[in-house]
This record gives C-alpha cells, structure tokens and sequence, in this order.
C-alpha cells in the first residue's frame, strides 16, 4: 500500500528545524483543503455578491460585498470588507468604442476571483542569509479579481495531479479508469495539492456587472437580463454526501435569506420553498395529500393515491374530496388568470362534487351530469330512460313499438298485455310516472318492418283510450272504425 501523508511528530529533545515546524503547517493544510473539498462543493459559502453603489459625480460603483468561499484547490478565499472593482480591469473592453460612432451598448461582463499570496517577513537586516528567496516568516493570503469571458477550463482552472498524472478535475474519475463518468463538480481531494509557494489557478465565478465602453468606459445598472444571468453564473458551495442523518427527525431545506417556518409538523423532509424536480416524481404505497395549513388538526382529506386489486389484477387511480357527500367540496377543471396563488381566480369549466354531480359548464350541477351548453356527439347517444328538463318540471319519454299481437317491438321501460277483445292493449310503464304522461300512439298497417307500398291504407287508426300514472290503454281500429288488432307505435311523456 502505497503512502499518502506523512504526518508530523514530535519528540522530547527533538531538534525541530524550520522544516519540521513547515511539516506541521503544510500537513494542517492539506487536511483542511481535502476536507473542504472533499465534503464539499468548491464555491462561495457566504456574500461576495456584487452590489451596485452609487459612485462620486452621478457614477455607479460596483462592490464584492465581505464573504468566504474555497476553490477547487481547498484554498480560502476571504473578502474582510467591501472591495470596489476598479474600471480599469474592464479597459480592455472600451476598444468597442469609436467617437466617431454612436456609443455601443452596454457589456455584460463576467467577473471571477481567485485566491493568492504573498511572502513577507524576511529576516531583520544583519540576519540574512545566502538563500534569502525562502526566509519569510509569513505568508498574506489574499484575493484577485479577474474579468472577462472564460469558456474553455484550461482558462478556468490549472490541471489537477494524481498519482503523477496531470488531469483536468472533471476527468479526475477517469485517470484510472476511462469508463468512469465525468466529475462534473470539479471537486478531487485525492489530488496531490499545490506546494508552498505554487502558484496554481483556480478562478471561482462571482456573476456578471454591466460595462459601458467610453474614454472613459463605466458601469451602468444591470437590466433583468443581467440580473439573472448574474445569478445563474455564481458558484455557491454545496454538500456531498450519501445519506442525511436527521437527528431531530427533520431535514429542512431552507433558503438562507428568508426566516425560519415557525410551523412544526412531522414529516421528515422540509422544503421551505418551491420545488423543482427535472425528472419523474414516484410515490410508494402512499398518497399526494393536499392540506390547508401547517396547523389544521384534522384537515379534511384532499388526496391522490393509487389502489390496486392484486386479486382481480387492476388499479385505479383515487382522487379524494373531502369526508362527506353534500355537493360542497369540488374538484375544479378550469382555465386560471392573474398572479393570484391562493386559486380564487380560476374559471371553472367542469367540476365533479362529492355528492356524485358532475357540471360542465356551470359550477354547481344539479344532476348526475349538468350541462350548460351545446352538446355535440359523433357517435350514438344511448338512454336507459330519457329525461328533460320542462318548465320547473323534469320529465321522463319512454317511446316504443307494439306488434299486432301484443308483441314489444321496439324500445324498453315498458310491458305490453293484449286486453280482451280486438284492438285493445295495455301498456305498462315499469317505473311509473310520478303524474299523469302525455302519450301520442299512431298505428302501423300490418307489420313494422314490411313496405306494403300502394296498398297502404291511410284510414286505420289508434287512440289512446286511458292513461294513468303507470299505465295506459291503446285501441286500434279498421278502416271502418271498428276495433280490430293492428300494430302501433307511441311516445310518453311525463313527470319523473
């Protein structure tokens, strides 16, 4: 097994040398710079933002706010107290402008730091020695500002070494094994880092500031698409890890500017805020519940949830409205205008209540299904029994055809019996009308389904003879006028 540290010891009597003492500092280091990035995504791990100020003589300043991030090489990056970017790190941008022509627009402009260093406290004069280069008693870590377009990491970043081999850290995965995927994080803590006094770039995105080209070039205020670009570009630091262990029984992802919920229930993840998922939400043997607030005690139950019947091999999908049956909890299909959150101005176009009522086109059905509108069919429209609605009344149509004999021909919701005598049938409706029906019979020459042609006879008739609420009597007739048995057809048509 090969070694990676060595980590320094002492001893009583040990002579320490400046080395020794330099073992100890390094090997402190090293440690710290893995653990950053090992635990850790390299980035910014508070402020740093830059802020627009204003400036002497109506300019714009721009300001990198106090703050602390790591780069990709463990190293501190500390900002103590606001740092104003000076224009003239932008100069290179003012060749866009001619006087000669109108000014160009303002440039977005990407703006990085990175760590650095300088050496100081030599020796006292009259302590020097032959190899003064390496006598400094201090390091200053300290920060640059780079600006500027970097699309390629050779820009970005110095190589990375492992095991002797010199890399970019996205490829860190791959310097052993070329099928293993790219490091997209950048973050290597196996890596052998830079020594003392190695310089080694690292530039970490601080987002983007507006630049005006001129003699003299100066900023201008950011418009909304510089602000989000500006807030897309920034590195912040982030958490790499297998598992959360919750040791209160809550994880809670929060966002650092905002206070804390004050509510408290017990579910184990948190989310103070919206939720973005990119790929497929799956949910095992459990349900999506809708609530109303943190502190409903018993919330009524608003739910989608899958049911399956291994026995009869299917499975629904259960949509849950509430606890009881009397119309007034909705499920609401419709189009939503405005920036209204709360719903309460969606249009409904369809709603299903929990008494059983669906309505199209109105918001409170009184029926079964309740349609406000044209209804358009492609197909055949079938009624176990036909109703509408008539002026304050709903009505019921039962419509059929009876052979000579007696025979139903034709339709259903009612029985037929062949009464005594010639031309005389009872029609039973099977579910009686709750008043008196209308009926409208006409007769049929011979049979229903045969063209007779000239040899019609217009003369035959059928009356109605009865009609009651459950039932009533036909009587058909020759040409004469005489009872004699015939086919006929009828509609009724009454109150349900």
């Amino acid at each position: 097994m090969s070694q990676t540290e060595d980590r320094p010891r002492f001893y009583e009597g040990q002579y320490l040398a400046a080395a020794d003492l330099m073992a100890a500092v390094d090997y402190t280091c090293t440690q710290r710079a893995r653990l950053l990035v090992g635990a850790h995504r390299w980035g910014i791990a508070l402020g740093m933002d830059l802020t627009e100020v204003p400036g002497p003589n109506s300019t714009l300043d721009v300001v990198i706010q106090p703050g602390y991030a790591w780069d990709g090489f463990g190293r501190p990056i500390v900002v103590p107290e606001p740092a104003k970017l000076s224009t003239a790190l932008f100069a290179s941008f003012d060749s866009l402008f001619v006087p000669s022509k109108p000014p160009p627009p303002p440039v977005p402009v990407d703006v990085w730091i990175r760590y650095d260093e300088a050496r100081g406290r030599g020796p006292k004069p009259g302590f020097e020695t032959c190899d003064s280069a390496a006598a400094f008693s201090r390091v200053s870590e300290r920060f640059a500002v780079e600006v500027g377009p970097r699309t390629e990491p050779a820009g970005l970043r110095d190589p990375i070494e492992i095991a002797g081999r010199t890399i970019d850290a996205a490829q860190a995965l791959r310097t052993f094994d070329p099928s293993a995927p790219e490091l997209v994080d950048a973050s290597v803590p196996q890596q052998t880092l830079p020594g003392d006094g190695e310089h080694a770039l690292w530039l970490l995105p601080l987002g983007v500031v507006l630049y005006q080209p001129g003699s003299p070039g100066k900023f201008v205020t950011r418009d909304d698409v510089a602000l989000s670009r500006h807030a897309q570009s920034r590195q912040y630091c982030g958490v790499v890890a297998g598992s959360i262990e919750a040791t209160s029984g809550v994880v809670r992802v929060h966002d650092r500017g905002k206070p804390y919920s004050t509510a408290f229930t017990d579910e184990l993840l948190w989310v103070e805020g919206d939720l973005r998922c990119d790929g497929n939400i799956r949910l095992y043997n459990s349900r999506l519940e809708l609530m109303p607030s943190h502190t409903a005690n018993t919330p009524m139950p608003f739910h989608v949830l899958r049911m399956d019947d291994p026995a009869k091999g299917s499975a629904s999908m259960t949509l849950v409205i509430g606890d009881k049956s009397a119309g007034h909890n909705k499920l609401v299909v419709g189009p939503k205008t405005g920036a209204d959150k709360t719903g309460t101005d969606v249009h409904p176009r369809m709603v299903v209540t929990d008494n059983g009522n669906v309505g199209i086109g109105t918001s409170a059905p009184a029926a079964n299904l309740d349609v406000r509108g044209d209804v358009v069919a492609s197909g055949d429209v079938r009624f176990a029994g036909l109703s509408a609605l008539g002026t304050g009344t709903q009505v019921r149509v039962v419509w059929g055809a009876v052979a000579a004999n007696g025979a139903v021909a034709a339709g259903d919701g009612f029985t037929v019996q062949k009464l005594p005598g010639p031309g005389r049938y009872q029609v039973d409706f099977a579910t009686a009308f709750t008043g008196q029906p209308t009926i409208v019979v006409t007769r049929v020459h011979l049979l229903l389904t045969a063209d007779s042609g000239t040899s019609v006879t217009a003369s035959e008739t059928a009356v109605v003879d009865e009609v009651l609420s459950d039932r009533a009597v036909v009587a058909t007739a020759d040409t004469a006028g005489a009872l004699a048995d015939g086919g006929f057809t009828f509609i009724a048509i009454g109150p349900r």
